[in-house]
């Protein structure tokens, strides 16, 4: 049994389950990529917390080799929080903020010429 509050969920999610179309040679509903999605973005969110952890340690050794990876995953971070803020809600929004923050800090404490 689905966990829908209202009807206009339950029947949302029922048409999402049911409805099926082919591509690529493959007949998929909408609920398959929906769940698709969220199951891959969970890998790379995963993925990227352990190169991220791996960063911390390294840039410990070799700051200035680091900047470029942490100004790019800042500014991932960056265009992730306006595509949360504009399509999803406040929660996923707080935490892409948070991480974009600590990413812009990690950047500044990395920079040329800071005594280890």
């Amino acid at each position: 049994m689905d966990s829908c509050h209202r009807p206009q969920e339950a029947a949302g999610l029922g048409a999402m389950k049911t409805t099926r179309f082919a591509t690529m040679g493959t007949v998929r509903t909408y609920w398959v990529f929906y769940f698709g999605f969220g199951a891959a973005i969970s890998g790379y969110l995963a993925l990227q917390a352990i190169v991220l952890w791996q960063l911390a340690s390294l840039a410990k050794s070799v700051a200035n080799q680091v900047r470029p990876l942490i100004a790019a995953l800042f500014s991932s971070f960056v265009v992730n929080a306006i595509l949360v803020w504009k399509y999803f809600f406040a929660v996923p929004l707080v935490f892409a903020i948070a991480i974009a923050i600590c990413l812009a800090a990690a950047f500044i404490s990395a920079r040329p010429g800071k005594p280890a």
